[in-house]
């Protein structure tokens, strides 16, 4: 029976990678973020990120569904240092203000959420490094592209 549902924000919930298009942080040799650039804007860019709406209705939707069910609907996401965290928290404060603090957990790497799987938990990510290393952890996956309604369907599945 399903205890934990974790929601991913970077590609789930918020659009990372149009504002890191936006600032011009992508290295152009590997295609990777410059976080040299990112840091020195601090939480700002992790406060202003545009939200996905179909991410929004899909929290939306496993928050009502979790409140039905006594499910445990968690924020896990991940990113590096303090002024990540407090700018996560401020756009979560903004767009998901229903999740209390206790139920926001922001790893620093993408791959260590694979600390919070269990056999009664599911992670909604997108990137699928973090898909493998939950679920060889021993949690449920769903890999995340932009389909919220079949994201849903798998968790009612697994209540």
């Amino acid at each position: 029976m399903l205890k934990t549902i974790y929601l991913d924000m970077d590609g789930v919930l918020d659009d990372f990678d149009k504002r890191a298009d936006e600032l011009e942080l992508w290295r152009e040799d590997i295609h990777k973020i410059d976080w040299k650039k990112l840091n020195a804007i601090g939480s700002k860019f992790w406060a202003e990120i545009e939200p996905f709406e179909n991410g929004l209705e899909m929290y939306h939707k496993l928050l009502e569904l979790c409140q039905e069910h006594n499910i445990s609907l968690k924020i896990l996401s991940a990113g590096p240092g303090a002024k990540c965290r407090s700018g996560k928290i401020e756009w979560l404060n903004k767009y998901c203000p229903e999740i209390p603090i206790e139920n926001i957990i922001i790893k620093n790497k993408g791959i260590e959420k694979a600390q919070e799987a269990s056999p009664d938990s599911i992670l909604i990510d997108d990137l699928e490094k973090n898909i493998i290393a939950f679920k060889d952890a021993g949690g449920n996956v769903f890999h995340y592209e932009q389909n919220p309604d079949e994201a849903i369907e798998f968790c009612k599945n697994l209540m």
